[in-house]
């Protein structure tokens, strides 16, 4: 079974599965980010959008969200539950997502960039994607020996997705054509950002 099948099979149980102990880490996350109002943002790796209604709230009314995933179940999950008016639902892999460049000043990967089969290519999409002095961020509300762990324990589709080494993360965002890059790592938080160069 492929990774995306998997998504697929688990979509309409995930929320329930995942739970909601880790909302209020990504939330404190995103408010640390700064987003400014009126902000186009991707949420790249979206999966049932439980994290749609918090970055609406940071960008306002004047803001855009576009919401990908390769998992067509789990987008389905996000648009018959999100609240958030204006929202574009696309179906795409994270590192050819077919949307035009320069569409976006921050890339959201929220929980989701393990999954990306070459994250290389992903990250050079991301900065493709992103105007000049965007921002990408990489999230999870666990450290990556925990993510890496959690992922070592679930099915065979997914068990070898994992983050890479801190050293490693920097070198993919800087070959991406990323600066200002720094990798937080500590038990609860995880968090990879990178400024497209000017």
């Amino acid at each position: 079974m492929s990774a995306r099948e998997y998504f697929n099979r688990a979509a309409a149980g995930w929320d329930e599965t995942v739970g909601d102990a880790d909302l209020a880490t990504l939330r404190d996350v995103l408010v640390s980010l700064n987003l400014p109002e009126g902000a186009d943002v991707l949420d790249w790796g979206a999966g049932t959008g439980r994290l749609l209604p918090i970055i609406a709230e940071f960008i306002g009314p004047h803001g855009s969200i576009v919401a990908v995933d390769a998992s067509a179940a789990m987008l389905h999950q996000a648009m018959s539950r999100c609240p958030v008016q204006d929202v574009r639902f696309v179906v795409a892999d994270a590192a050819h997502t077919g949307l035009p460049s320069a569409s976006f000043d921050a890339v959201l990967c929220i929980r989701a960039f393990p999954h990306y089969p070459d994250k290389a290519e992903a990250l050079r999409e991301a900065a493709r994607l992103l105007r000049a002095d965007g921002l990408v961020a990489i999230v999870h509300a666990a450290s990556r020996d925990e993510v890496n762990a959690g992922h070592a324990r679930m099915d065979a589709a997914v068990e070898h997705d994992t983050l890479p080494p801190q050293a490693e993360m920097e070198t993919l965002l800087r070959q991406a054509g990323f600066v200002a890059i720094s990798v937080h790592d500590e038990p609860g938080r995880y968090v990879a950002l990178g400024r497209k160069a000017l």
